[in-house]
């Protein structure tokens, strides 16, 4: 910048000279005369050779705060969520376990599906560090609730007398396991993450398909159509309630009207 700002100062003084000394009746008589304004043209000169970079700089500068400030804000962000995350899947698998010893099976089912889909917002290494975490939440809390569910109808009293709670409580048992898979069936289908918990947990994934679909087919007595409009209510996915209906119909109506 001051390169260019020197040239551009002699270029501006020789023609300053030039021009006048051309235009002058008398030789010599531009430099006497014009000195002042030649005075002033250095002047000039020499603010816009220290002015002009120092305020580039600061311009250059403080973009270049701004830019390491969104960015540290962003890595910042990242961190809290994957704690944030962790911490969540890690309670919702411990609560899941819990209710399941208290006989609580079909909130443990939810409850254990929550769990999964916080393992899954967090990062790939994470994922991989915490895979036992899903084996454990897919067979020993999902999957062993609903044998439980199924084996004793008695645990229902678990729940108390009132037949509209146990109700609701496996409707929303059957939501959490929709979402769940239509997250890694639909949504997410071509993601590492759905790919490698079909691959590694695919015993767990039938088993849990079947069992929910018989929990499902208990439910529908009349009241398949009330069952659907709930789900699609609760669903984390009701912005793409067109296309969640879809899904239900063809994988699940279907299934429980054999």
């Amino acid at each position: 910048m001051k390169k260019l700002t020197a040239v551009f100062f002699c270029f501006m003084a020789t023609g300053f000279l030039v021009a006048g000394e051309s235009s002058a009746q008398v030789p010599g008589q531009f430099v006497s005369s014009q000195l002042g304004a030649f005075i002033a043209l250095i002047a000039i000169t020499i603010s816009i050779a220290l002015a002009v970079p120092v305020f580039i700089t600061k311009i250059t500068v403080s973009d270049l705060v701004k830019k390491e400030l969104e960015k540290e804000k962003k890595n910042n962000s990242r961190k809290f969520d994957a704690d944030l995350f962790r911490t969540d899947a890690h309670l919702s698998r411990m609560i899941g376990f819990l209710l399941m010893d208290k006989q609580y099976y079909a909130w443990a089912i939810g409850w254990g599906f929550r769990a999964l889909k916080r393992y899954k917002g967090i990062s790939g290494d994470y994922q991989k560090i915490y895979r036992e975490f899903h084996e454990m939440t897919l067979h020993n809390i999902i999957r062993r609730s609903i044998d439980n569910l199924q084996n004793d109808r008695s645990s229902e009293i678990a729940y108390g007398a009132d037949e509209d709670v146990v109700f609701r409580t496996k409707i929303r048992a059957i939501k959490d396991f929709v979402d769940f898979e239509y997250k890694i069936y639909i949504l997410d289908k071509e993601q590492i993450y759905s790919q490698e918990i079909c691959k590694y947990f695919a015993d767990d994934l039938k088993a849990i398909h079947r069992g929910m679909i018989d929990l499902w087919s208990e439910l529908t007595d009349g009241k398949r159509d009330t069952i659907v409009e709930k789900i699609l209510l609760q669903s984390s996915h009701k912005d793409k309630s067109n296309e969640l209906d879809s899904f239900i119909q063809k994988e699940y109506i279907q299934e429980t009207s054999k």
